[in-house]
């Protein structure tokens, strides 16, 4: 891709949203629109070639403002405003 190309963000503009990077890639996900509308949504931005890839959807219930962190190569996804108490992994890798 030439150095031109759009990184512009492909999904749904959102707020409150949980990002992390792992490794040069960047992720963005979750969190809220306007009104009660909740994102399940994951995105990967990958600088190199300066695309944007859809990933496996959160399985989990819809949540705004999680936490998130990083160990190794896998995420862990935690809580947020849905009146949870739980933690979810992600591994890139296999996208789940």
């Amino acid at each position: 891709m030439d150095s031109s190309a759009s990184t512009e963000f492909p999904g749904t503009g959102r707020q409150n949203a949980t990002r992390f990077s792992i490794g040069s890639k960047a992720y963005v996900g979750l969190g809220n629109g306007d009104g009660n509308i909740i994102y399940t949504d994951l995105w990967e931005f990958n600088p190199a070639n300066k695309t944007w890839t859809k990933k496996a959807d959160f399985p989990g219930t819809p949540r705004a403002a999680s936490g998130s962190f990083v160990i190794g190569n896998k995420v862990y996804v935690a809580t947020g405003l849905c009146n949870c108490k739980d933690v979810w992994e992600y591994d890139p890798t296999t996208d789940t």
